[in-house]
């Protein structure tokens, strides 16, 4: 269970497309903490910090809320709310690069097309976008 959680980790982290320097200091810390912890409640609470660090919108709260939303989905496997939720992301913000490549997560994990979700990303700047989209859509 441990490692399917740490490749789930491990995918969306790759993700990360805007984190200030101190936010991804506390997200590589909080990694190298879930690399060692041997107690499951210990990952979880982990986890939960990343979840929580990951899904902050850099100005608009409102946008945190629904990122928040859309990770907790993915997180459990309800994929068709978190593009629900990843879609009005975008329409408040279509400049954000970090819902397209979380809703391209969701959609390739629901088997559906996602490669446009990841190209836009791209397009926007979010770099490990660009290597999902060069790796998988090309």
């Amino acid at each position: 269970m441990k490692q399917i959680i740490y490749i789930f980790i491990f995918f969306v982290y790759s993700s990360l497309s805007y984190a200030d320097d101190n936010q991804q200091k506390q997200i590589n810390n909080l990694f190298n903490q879930l690399k060692t912890t041997t107690n499951y409640e210990n990952s979880k609470k982990i986890e939960s910090k990343i979840w929580e660090l990951w899904s902050t919108h850099p100005s608009k709260n409102n946008l945190t809320a629904l990122l928040a939303d859309g990770s907790f989905y993915v997180s459990q496997n309800k994929l068709e709310a978190a593009y629900e939720t990843f879609t009005k992301a975008i329409e408040l913000d279509p400049e954000y690069g970090d819902a397209y490549c979380n809703r391209g997560i969701a959609k390739e994990k629901a088997g559906l097309p996602y490669c446009s979700d990841y190209k836009k990303a791209c397009e926007l700047g979010y770099e490990d976008a660009c290597g999902y989209y060069n790796q998988d859509c090309r």
